[in-house]
């Protein structure tokens, strides 16, 4: 689905101009004889759905990739997203073709009240069993669980039989600001996932929280951040630019030109600052980035961002529905045009280049393996079936958990007993792989994806140069 324009959602848009009316009349009467004559003579029934997944989309289609129609259901998505809103189980999984297995249930969440843990393999759900279904149809039977009352069938580390847990989905807050810590002594890291209308104030309590913990620069990770509400990232803006600052302008064919400025009072902070961004990063992220580097206020680190630079309105229709258009396009402080060359948006031919924000420091994303005999652990899912198997052993462990010599001799026992490919030779040019690996899945089960993903910091070749972005700035 769409991610949320970034305007707030608007009530129906004004009907047509007069001198559009008369034919705009004509050409849904034709339609609707048109569909009239199918209802009446089609061999089977008609759906009147099809008006909603096919009628109105298709005719859309041919606009650009941008406006796009939603039917009720979709639209209640979008507007729980804008909210910070979501219905779910609260887990978090990891998928692999065949596999789902529970990374971390969170707490009070309707699956952790339900009793499922962190390592549990979900086996079956509402009678489908996950080994038959590729990745598409995994994901797909995901989602459709979550809308209703859920029965899964699942299988405990440690136990040899299966047991049956009933979940029911409930309206959770889904925060935008999921990361914040201390990368080491003095520099703090802060993840925005989206621009929501709660998103401003979820960013400054974080990085207050930093600041009291010793915080002197910040790494801001924007990185698969798609955007959200232009609003949001306007007052994001203003956390560290002068007040009366130009955030971004936008341009129209029927919009007036409208410029975007940090608020009067704003009381901005002065700490070092790098942006990481990357090929995800889309719209209101682009903004903000882009805002910053005009202002040379923060280092941007990572690869060229999206390309998404046009205003989206989104209106409220009638039964429940909603409809997203492009209405306008973005502009950096300095002028510059975020949107890259689109099919169906005439004004887009005249931009050069590839469109996105072109990072200050260009740096590519880590890659999860660096051979043959890495990616043979990976896609046997080693890594995580070891951490499940060393948390039934060690039921508590200790918040200064670091891989031992003596738990890699375990993990190489557990390795070939279960017919792992194996020599000395892999084994000891591959330990600080198989270190850090290691690390990482079992601070997920042990402490939370949260304290993984800080774990996997140290090893993020953007993240480490985002660290040294600041420290040159000092």
């Amino acid at each position: 689905m769409l991610a949320p324009g970034s305007q707030q959602i608007r009530p129906t848009p004004p009907a047509p101009q007069p001198e559009y009316a008369d034919e705009v009349d004509r050409q849904l009467r034709r339609f609707a004889m048109a569909y009239a004559a199918v209802e009446e003579n089609y061999a089977d029934p008609i759906d009147e759905r099809l008006i909603y997944s096919a009628a109105i989309p298709g005719m859309l289609h041919t606009l650009d990739p941008y406006t796009v129609f939603f039917d009720p259901d979709q639209f209640h998505q979008l507007q729980q997203q804008q909210s910070s809103k979501i219905e779910g189980f609260g887990t978090i999984v990891t998928v692999a073709p065949g596999r789902v297995i529970v990374v971390e249930a969170q707490v009070n969440a309707p699956a952790a009240k339900a009793g499922i843990q962190p390592g549990d393999e979900i086996l079956e759900v509402n009678g489908y069993r996950i080994e038959y279904l590729n990745m598409e149809q995994l994901v797909e039977l995901l989602t459709e669980a979550k809308r209703d009352k859920a029965t899964l069938r699942v299988m405990r580390p440690g136990s040899a039989a299966m047991q049956t847990i009933i979940v029911t989905p409930a309206e959770m807050d889904e925060p935008s600001v999921d990361r914040a810590y201390m990368l080491e002594p003095g520099i703090g890291f802060v993840r925005l996932k989206g621009f929501e209308s709660t998103s401003a104030d979820q960013l400054h309590a974080a990085i207050e929280k930093l600041q009291a913990a010793g915080m002197k620069s910040l790494v801001f990770d924007m990185r698969e951040n798609h955007g959200g509400l232009v609003d949001a990232a306007v007052e994001i803006a203003g956390f560290f630019l002068p007040a009366g600052s130009t955030v971004l302008s936008t341009r129209g064919r029927t919009q007036k030109e409208k410029v975007y400025k940090v608020r009067e009072d704003a009381k901005p902070w002065d700490f070092p600052m790098a942006v990481l961004v990357n090929k995800n990063s889309a719209s209101a992220a682009e903004i903000l980035a882009g805002a910053l580097q005009d202002h040379k206020r923060a280092k941007l680190v990572g690869t060229q961002t999206y390309g998404k630079g046009i205003v989206q309105s989104v209106y409220s229709l009638t039964e429940g529905t909603g409809l997203a258009l492009a209405a306008a396009q973005y502009f950096t402080p300095a002028g510059r045009t975020i949107q890259k060359p689109t099919p169906g948006l005439a004004f887009t031919k005249a931009i050069k280049g590839p469109g996105g924000i072109t990072p200050d420091i260009v740096v590519e994303g880590s890659h999860t393996v660096d051979n043959d005999w890495q990616a043979y652990l990976e896609n046997a899912n080693a890594f995580l079936d070891f951490a499940r198997f060393y948390m039934t052993q060690h039921k508590d462990i200790p918040d200064s958990f670091d891989v031992s010599p003596e738990m890699l001799d375990d993990f190489k026992l557990w390795l070939l007993k279960q017919g792992a490919s194996l020599n000395e030779q892999l084994w000891v040019a591959n330990r600080p792989y198989l270190r850090r690996r290691l690390k990482v899945e079992i601070s997920n089960l042990a402490f939370g994806v949260a304290r993984g993903d800080q774990a996997a910091a140290a090893d993020d070749p953007q993240v480490q140069a985002a660290v040294a972005a600041v420290k040159g700035q000092k």
